[in-house]
């Protein structure tokens, strides 16, 4: 907060805190873009949670973010803020490209990562732990 201030960047930068479900679904909803750089991530459930509300997202190729993003999001070059600004700035001045990043994003997300698909794949994985179980030789 001290750095936003010295930089009289305030009218740009606001610090929420904690936020309810029902708020951080409205301004995801209302975001030019989300943006999530990052090191290192998992399966990027925010980056989801995101382009489900049709937010066009900035993030980096890491860990499994290229499988739930795909070509919906935009991917930047590293993690400087030279690149970070770069693939923002595509959106940002390109509102064609932002609702294509929008639409295509919510999309992906409502077909790639349904309740129905999650529940399918869990049932096939179970399934092989338990055929796998009960092939094991006993020991006695």
């Amino acid at each position: 907060a001290q750095l936003v201030s010295k930089l009289g960047a305030e009218d740009y930068i606001k610090f929420l805190g904690p936020v309810s479900r029902e708020h951080k679904i409205s301004l995801m909803q209302r975001c030019f873009a989300y943006l999530q750089p990052t090191r290192v991530e998992g399966f990027g459930l925010a980056i989801a949670e995101a382009m489900a509300c049709g937010a066009p997202v900035v993030t980096t190729p890491v860990g499994s973010i290229p499988e739930v993003v795909g070509d919906a999001g935009a991917m930047t070059e590293g993690i400087s803020p030279q690149a970070i600004a770069k693939a923002t700035g595509q959106i940002l001045s390109n509102p064609a490209y932002a609702q294509w990043l929008s639409s295509e994003g919510t999309a992906r997300i409502s077909q790639m990562f349904t309740y129905d698909r999650r529940k399918q794949n869990l049932a096939r994985v179970i399934q092989r732990v338990y055929d796998k179980a009960s092939s094991a030789p006993t020991a006695f």
